[in-house]
């Protein structure tokens, strides 16, 4: 169905379940009034003659048995034809409805970018009137703001899981082992958002390059005193503008993580938590779902930081860089903490053991069911199935002092409940 445009065959498609349904019911009548198969024989009938009228009995019951289970599979397959229909009509409907909202995202930052140049063209004109002439521009630019269109919940909302487990342990079924519908449309829509932003992150760019020519032409010039004093106060101003100007659209909110939650983790590891890559609450979590793997590969090191639903924060900072999925990081300088404890604070440091150094962290592969793993899970986070997302904490690979249940106030074979996810760059 791929090679199919799936609107012109839904507006040309007549299905035929109703059809089916009655051939079913048709079938299962039959099957049902066919009477029931028994040998009866008794000392005055003819054995031979009783025996062969079963024997015919039995081939008709046969007969419109498997008749019957035909029909069923054939209402099988009808439904999941209908079914395929539909998920491909919805895939691209997810589609168009992604290329809109980049539409409308990005005209609306082109008229941003074009009522800022008015504003400064105007400002250079009648530099008495910036106060006014500012008011005039940030009522626009909230107008046009508003106007903004998100993905959020569509891409919180997402399917997928997977069937292959990441390091599953001994004993422990993996009950999802059958075919997970495809994440290809999340995937899709976060490469698209990721374009969108380098567009308007290119557009921004040119913007400031062509202020700056500006600028250093007006430097050049040689007028009288007077007309240099107003080109003094115009560039004064160009670089106030400059510093408020509109950034591109991110899809996180960077105060998840408070300041002093990352003053806390520069105080424990030496390096300043960036910006965030990755928040479970706006990005897919599911089979297929590339957003996380490119959040830990990208850069020197990272934050991951748990909210659970016991209201605890914890979490782990990994100080090397991850090269290759399904592989083991090794990092002597690895460590989990917590932050908060049912929701109040509780900040507490956990190094690795040295022996153990060579297991830091792993990432799955975005086919496998396993998200990643901290030590030999010491933290586990598999994948989103169906809604639900299965993690775990044991103690094995890290310094925990004695204290048991560190983390999440749980461990393995217990679960906990996994809230929001966060994962955050990690500068140098």
């Amino acid at each position: 169905m791929s090679n199919l445009d799936p609107y012109e065959y839904l507006l040309t498609f007549t299905p035929d379940i109703d059809e089916r349904f009655t051939l079913l019911k048709q079938a299962m009548k039959t099957h049902v009034d066919t009477k029931k198969m028994v040998i009866q024989v008794s000392p005055s009938e003819d054995i031979m003659k009783t025996l062969e009228n079963t024997l015919e009995k039995t081939k008709e019951a046969k007969k419109t048995c498997s008749q019957f289970e035909f029909a069923i599979d054939q209402t099988i397959a009808a439904l999941d034809d209908m079914k395929e229909l539909l998920f491909e009509t919805k895939k691209q409907c997810y589609t168009d409805e992604v290329n809109i909202t980049t539409t409308n995202n990005t005209t609306i930052q082109q008229l941003i970018q074009l009522e800022q140049k008015r504003f400064e063209e105007e400002l250079q004109k009648n530099s008495f009137r910036k106060a006014q002439l500012q008011t005039i521009f940030q009522k626009k630019e909230t107008s046009l703001n508003a106007k903004l269109m998100s993905l959020r919940d569509k891409a919180n909302n997402s399917m997928g899981s997977s069937s292959v487990a990441l390091n599953p342990k001994e004993g422990e079924s993996d009950s999802n082992n059958k075919e997970q519908p495809s994440e290809d449309e999340t995937t899709e829509i976060e490469d698209m958002l990721h374009v969108m932003d380098n567009s308007l992150k290119s557009s921004t760019s040119q913007e400031n390059e062509k202020s700056d020519e500006k600028d250093e032409e007006e430097k050049s010039e040689e007028d009288d005193e007077p007309k240099k004093k107003m080109k003094r106060r115009i560039r004064s101003r160009k670089a106030l503008l400059r510093q408020r100007k509109m950034t591109p659209i991110s899809l996180y909110d960077e105060s998840i993580l408070t300041e002093e939650e990352r003053k806390q983790i520069f105080k424990w590891s030496g390096r300043r938590v960036g910006n965030i890559v990755f928040d479970s609450e706006v990005n897919a979590m599911g089979r297929n779902s590339k957003m996380f793997n490119d959040g830990v590969r990208d850069g020197k090191g990272f934050v991951l930081c748990i909210d659970d639903k016991l209201k605890n924060r914890f979490g782990c900072v990994i100080t090397e860089k991850v090269e290759r999925e399904a592989t083991w990081v090794a990092d002597e300088n690895a460590f989990v903490f917590v932050l908060e404890r049912n929701g109040e604070k509780d900040e507490k440091k956990f190094d690795i053991k040295k022996k153990k150094a060579s297991n830091a962290f792993l990432v799955g592969k975005p086919t496998q069911s396993g998200l990643f793993a901290v030590g030999n899970d010491d933290i586990r986070i598999m994948r989103k199935y169906k809604g639900k997302t299965i993690c775990f904490c044991s103690q094995d690979t890290f310094e925990y002092n004695g204290e048991k249940k560190a983390l999440c106030g749980k461990v393995h074979p217990e679960k906990f409940e996994l809230k929001r996810l966060i994962l955050a760059t990690l500068e140098e």
